[in-house]
């Protein structure tokens, strides 16, 4: 903004500033934190007042005032018309941000007088746009219609832009599961539940195929201790605020399938020392062999010859979660039972 000034002989220019309001004439705009790193006085040869502002923004839009001071107590002077400042802008128009499938409009509008014939220009990030009204028409948007949109003004070197945001339910929900996908009696397994939405999907709920109600709720759903009575059939339902979606059904559980058995059985032999052994007490067994009772169990397999009897060691067994070649790794006189056969659990 252009300055000049004069001042009567004998006094001496000590400051020149420029101020934003008559009421407080020692504000100088050049300490002010908003402009002192955009604003310049240019007061060569004390003689000009002139005010350079650089990056002028819309709010800069202000009436201003010189403000010139001397070494004589009486002297000094401010310029009460003052200069104003209009900041013609461009600017876009546009929601912050409209659902798939909807219609929106983007305006370029600007506070310049501009003609009916003035032409536009639009880009879609660094892509030219055929457009060239000054409003760009978006039918049944899609997500990938989502970006920076800009526009100018032909004969104006100034542009605007803004970010459009496409907004959608969740979709592709889908279950996964941590680790190898392969688990036994005892594991941690935890599921998590993915989408793709926007905004991200901010409500989760878990359920199990048969059950009347859900069984979990947030991205991830942990079991601890796993055991059979867990297995089944797990899906998800993501949830934001334009819908929701539920995922396919992952099948979790143990490894072995129906051979998986948790076997809780107390039988007590006689061994050398006379002393009482639980052979399988509490212990979690998958496809438990006839071998099994004498190579898992040091008592048995140190001092088997002491054993009362063999048979003794198979009659409480419970056969008919045994497959068929458990039951064929049985001793001979074991296999003279017709109901062992009776009660295998086919494969």
């Amino acid at each position: 903004m252009p300055c000049t000034f004069k001042y009567p002989p004998g006094h001496q220019i000590t400051t020149v500033y420029w101020i934003k309001s008559l009421d407080n004439l020692d504000d100088d705009l050049s300490k002010h934190p908003e402009y002192n790193k955009r604003i310049e006085y240019l007061t060569y040869k004390w003689h000009n007042c002139t005010l350079k502002l650089s990056d002028v923004q819309k709010k800069d839009a202000h009436k201003y005032y010189v403000r010139i001071i001397t070494n004589i107590t009486d002297g000094k002077w401010v310029d009460k018309k003052g200069m104003t400042l209009n900041v013609t802008d461009l600017q876009v128009e546009s929601p912050e941000s409209v659902k798939e499938g909807d219609s929106v409009n983007l305006t370029c509008k600007s506070t310049c007088n501009l003609t009916d014939r003035a032409r536009f220009t639009w880009w879609k990030n660094t892509q030219s746009l055929t457009e060239t009204n000054s409003k760009l028409l978006l039918q049944s948007v899609r997500r990938e219609d989502a970006g920076r949109y800009s526009c100018a003004v032909h004969g104006h070197n100034f542009t605007s832009h803004v970010y459009l945001n496409v907004t959608y339910p969740p979709e592709k929900v889908s279950v996964s599961m941590s680790g190898s996908g392969e688990i036994v009696l005892g594991d941690s397994v935890t599921l998590t539940c993915s989408s793709d939405s926007n905004p991200p999907a901010h409500i989760y709920t878990w359920f199990k195929v048969n059950e009347s109600s859900s069984v979990g709720s947030g991205q991830n759903y942990s079991i601890s201790n796993f055991n059979s009575s867990h297995s089944g059939r797990f899906y998800c339902e993501a949830q934001n605020e334009h819908g929701s979606q539920r995922s396919a059904a992952l099948s979790v559980s143990v490894a072995g399938g129906k051979h998986a058995v948790w076997l809780k059985k107390q039988r007590s032999v006689n061994i050398r020392e006379k002393q009482h052994v639980d052979l399988c007490d509490n212990i979690d067994v998958v496809r438990l062999s006839s071998e099994d009772v004498y190579i898992n169990n040091p008592a048995v397999r140190e001092e088997s010859h002491d054993v009362n009897s063999s048979e003794d060691l198979y009659k409480d067994l419970d056969k008919k979660y045994m497959s068929s070649d458990d039951v064929y790794n049985l001793p001979a006189h074991v296999h003279t039972d017709d109901d062992i056969y009776a009660n295998v659990d086919a494969v």
